[in-house]
């Protein structure tokens, strides 16, 4: 059986490798977002506030390039119940800005069928682009 362990992969001239056609992310969160509102795991995340009901506020530790970063949103409680999550610009505490994003936060709400936003135990964050 054959074994390859290294340390750096480098390119003929001694920097880094460039990797083509590789997407990654460059920020995931996982907090809960009821009562006892602590964050699971994170990268990139230097925090995450409660903002008010259903709404919360998480800042990045390296910001984005810009705001074409592309996010990704997921929330779930312990009930058979549909929810809808959403990352957006707007930290008044009510969703109206879609898709309209900062490079240093983001506003992320959760919601219910009829549209109640609402604190749930799972809420999860991801965005991939370029950092700053």
């Amino acid at each position: 059986m054959s074994q390859l362990n290294i340390d750096t992969i480098q390119n003929r001239s001694g920097g880094p490798v460039t990797l083509t056609s590789q997407v990654a992310d460059r920020y995931y969160g996982r907090w809960d977002g009821s009562a006892t509102y602590s964050v699971n795991s994170s990268l990139n995340q230097s925090s995450v506030t409660d903002s008010t009901n259903g709404a919360s506020t998480a800042a990045f530790t390296n910001n984005f390039a810009d705001t074409s970063y592309a996010p990704f949103a997921f929330s779930s409680n312990d009930r058979a119940q549909r929810l809808w999550a959403q990352m957006d610009g707007n930290f008044g505490g009510t969703p109206n800005n879609y898709g309209i994003l900062s490079t240093s936060q983001f506003a992320f709400y959760v919601g219910d069928e009829a549209s109640t936003v609402q604190d749930v135990y799972l809420n999860v964050a991801r965005a991939v682009g370029d950092l700053a």
